[in-house]
């Protein structure tokens, strides 16, 4: 091997080392929503089980990921899928060229208005993107992306910000269906 390559190898580890903690958190949601589409019923997390031709396509995405030999087929899946909500999200936060980014507002109907641009975006629009990205009906991508929400929500009121009374009223809605 030349020193070239040597150094070559060596960048490859370093990238290596520095994407594996990014890979194993984005692979650690996928199993939240994993085990969440599990509690729900509905079947859902079956269908985000079953395995798609582009699995592998999928797995590259979080290669460094230590747990990846472990991880399911529907936890993969999962991570994708936050993947892509994160990313549409940021999309819509850093789409003006100047100024400050704008802030979203999650409404608690799925929808997602941008603030400063008076814009709202309906789940529609994130769960199309969700089902190009892992292959699955748009029925179904819906579905996540309610789930997705759902935690999003309840990450939201772990914060100590919130009194107990208001994680009360939020555990009692989200197990209610409202």
């Amino acid at each position: 091997m030349s020193e070239a390559d040597s150094k070559n190898v060596e960048a490859d580890d370093g990238l290596k080392d520095s994407l594996a903690p990014i890979h194993e958190e984005c692979l650690t949601l996928g199993m939240i929503l994993a085990s969440y589409l599990d509690d729900m019923g509905e079947g859902v997390s079956a269908q985000v089980g079953v395995i798609p031709e582009e699995i592998d396509q999928m797995r590259y995405e979080f290669r460094h990921a230590p747990s990846l030999a472990e991880a399911s087929v529907a936890e993969i899946r999962c991570a994708v899928a936050i993947t892509v909500c994160s990313a549409a999200f940021a999309g819509l936060v850093f789409q003006k060229r100047r100024g400050k980014p704008s802030q979203l507002k999650l409404l608690g109907t799925g929808q997602v208005k941008v603030e400063d641009l008076q814009r709202t975006y309906q789940p529609a629009y994130f769960a199309e993107r969700i089902a190009e990205a892992i292959f699955c009906s748009k029925e179904i991508s819906g579905k996540l992306f309610d789930a997705i929400v759902v935690l999003l929500y309840q990450k939201i009121f772990e914060l100590p910000v919130f009194n107990t009374e208001v994680k009360g009223k939020f555990a009692y809605l989200t197990h209610n269906g409202k």
